[in-house]
């Protein structure tokens, strides 16, 4: 198996398992930057073969949640909310 190869099926494996890039790098024996390289060649080639793209959201893949005063981390604001999305994008809403 090629080395393309094995690091699209390491990018694909994360894309399924709903991760942060650093969680699930953190047993693995490649560092973020070079993950990072692999993703940007593997989104790359998925571009020039658009048929291939996996189906990204469906009405089943919603997914809803409660969030508790404990869930909320301040630092001298008032947070109303804070996401951590897949891709380690962390969104915060403020009051």
């Amino acid at each position: 198996m090629k080395l393309q190869e094995k690091m699209f099926a390491l990018v694909q494996a994360w894309q399924e398992s709903g991760m942060v890039r650093q969680e699930f790098l953190s047993d693995k024996a490649i560092s973020l930057s070079k993950f990072n390289y692999w993703l940007y060649k593997y989104r790359k080639s998925q571009q020039k073969h658009p048929q291939n793209l996996p189906v990204r959201s469906t009405p089943g893949d919603f997914k809803s949640f409660v969030l508790s005063d404990e869930a909320i981390e301040t630092s001298g604001q008032s947070v109303s909310m804070e996401i951590t999305t897949p891709s380690g994008v962390r969104i915060t809403i403020y009051n």
